[in-house]
């Protein structure tokens, strides 16, 4: 009882003290740690009796200056020189992090690290504490510091939904990403109240965003289809022909005795000159045609696709870059002017003028680049974090991916013909539009500490965006988004012009910043 009571009294000691100087750094503790005299939960820590265990141990006070901490009932043990197998005490320690994890009990509230490197991830639903720092073989405070290892797109560090979590003396490396646009990021507090003491945050390089998919080539059917033929037929009805892919596009229905009629409904909107485009052919007498109909006016290319107007979304579940914009679908184009008839010379009856050909569909805008990967030291959603005396890295990002091609436009159908000398042909049908490109992905971010909704204390003092700051370096960024894909190319082997796709604008520059606040 004499040892017990000695304990008790230079805990409760330490932790006035401990807390005073706590709040001079601008630590976050609960007071309801301390001041608490010792909690009477017994364990045996090697001894042959039970040890009352001082209340702060289940706090955030560090083994630097609270040694009677470091007992098995308390924490976890993890030794390079560890082994699975063993129950995670002092004498016994585990090997990996996912054992210590697997080990942690209701009433245990620590993980302890000696120094080493552990590949692997902490992640755990319950509010514990990390430290590191001790010597693996007497588990003395030494003040050389374990490092937490991740494997390719992991997070070393991943804390969500905890309070007064305290990590001390370790080192966080999340390697450079592997995949397309990936990033690397290193830790991760999502609501949360952490604490980072002697600590370090050092993540990869992002990788180059992805090239929007091409949307090029031609229709298939790369053809609208061809106007049907004149008859011979005394009054009939007219007849017209429909794309079915774009049913807006219809070609002009074949007349006789001047009654040619032009593409309907007409496009693009407005309806163009009906002189000149799409018109219907006029009656031109005994045995003969008028001059061909019209052929329907061309669809407007595409509008080009835009860049994100901004980097992300960042939330609890991490963070997620926009794409750039789609490029535009390019426009429908009008049908062929139907034909006029042509009058046989007698009372029999009329060779009917053929239809006008179907005019082509627009192409498909190209799809948006991806945004280039991101090299993230830390991001802070919704979290308190107080930091002391700890440093953040952050390596290159990646370049933004090219936008993909708009695809061409649909060629228009050529206007129907009769198999007699006396039948009137109708007009061809306009090409449609080729796509936009889409817009080129926004570079990465490199940045220190990414955060929204967070209060962060550096050092005594509130964080505030800033391009450079002590204990945060920063490498190169993917200065320039990706280029914006091309428009449609025209159709080879078509006489009238194709309108062509507009190019996509190239995506946004990454940021380059020590700390970086996202609205």
């Amino acid at each position: 009882m004499r040892d017990a009571k000695h304990v008790q009294t230079r805990t409760a000691a330490r932790c006035r003290l401990g807390s005073a100087g706590a709040l001079a750094i601008g630590m976050v503790i609960a007071s309801a740690h301390c001041g608490g005299g010792s909690e009477s939960k017994p364990t045996t820590d090697g001894g042959p009796g039970p040890l009352v265990i001082p209340a702060p141990c289940y706090g955030p006070s560090e083994p630097k200056g609270y040694p009677e901490c470091v007992v098995d009932r308390v924490g976890i043990f993890v030794s390079p020189t560890g082994d699975d197998a063993n129950p995670g005490t002092k004498a016994k320690p585990v090997r990996s992090i996912a054992a210590a994890l697997q080990r942690v009990e209701s009433a245990t509230s620590r993980i302890y690290f000696c120094e080493g490197v552990y590949e692997g991830s902490i992640t755990h639903p319950r509010a514990l504490s990390y430290f590191g720092g001790l010597d693996c073989g007497t588990w003395a405070y030494i003040g050389k510091r374990a490092t937490i290892r991740s494997a390719p797109g992991s997070i070393a560090l991943h804390i969500a939904n905890a309070k007064d979590v305290a990590v001390a003396d370790l080192d966080f490396e999340a390697p450079s990403a592997s995949g397309k646009g990936a990033s690397s990021i290193a830790g991760f507090i999502a609501n949360s109240t952490v604490s980072l003491t002697r600590t370090s945050f050092t993540a990869g390089a992002g990788r180059d965003g992805e090239s929007g998919p091409a949307e090029g080539g031609t229709f298939n059917p790369a053809v609208a289809p061809n106007g049907k033929g004149a008859q011979f037929r005394r009054f009939p009805q007219p007849i017209y022909q429909a794309n079915d892919l774009c049913p807006e596009s219809i070609g002009g229905g074949g007349a006789s005795e001047g009654r040619g009629q032009a593409g309907s409904p007409v496009m693009p909107t407005p309806h163009p000159d009906t002189s000149t485009d799409g018109a219907g052919g006029a009656d031109y007498g005994v045995d003969r045609c008028n001059p061909a109909a019209h052929t329907g006016s061309n669809g407007s290319g595409g509008a080009p696709g835009q860049p994100a107007t901004r980097y992300g979304v960042l939330d609890a579940n991490g963070w997620h870059a926009d794409p750039g914009g789609a490029g535009g679908k390019g426009g429908v184009a009008q049908g062929g002017g139907g034909a006029g008839g042509s009058n046989l010379g007698t009372a029999v009856g009329f060779w009917w003028g053929a239809s006008g050909g179907a005019g082509g569909c627009g192409g498909v805008g190209g799809s948006g680049g991806l945004s280039g990967g991101s090299s993230l030291a830390l991001i802070a959603f919704g979290a308190h974090v107080t930091i002391r005396d700890s440093r953040f890295s952050a390596d290159t990002a990646g370049i933004g991916g090219t936008g993909g091609g708009g695809q061409m436009g649909q060629t228009g159908g050529a206007g129907g013909i009769g198999s007699d000398e006396h039948a009137c042909p109708g007009g061809r049908g306009g090409a449609g539009g080729s796509g936009g490109g889409g817009a080129g992905g926004a570079g990465g971010l490199s940045v220190g500490i990414l955060f929204t909704s967070s209060a962060l204390t550096i050092d005594g003092r509130p964080a505030r965006t800033a391009a450079s700051y002590d204990g945060i370096t920063i490498a190169a960024v993917g200065v320039s988004g990706g280029m914006g894909g091309p428009g449609g190319a025209p159709v080879p082997g078509v006489t009238d012009e194709l309108t062509r796709g507009t190019p996509g604008t190239p995506g946004k520059s990454g940021v380059i910043s020590a700390l970086f606040e996202l609205p």
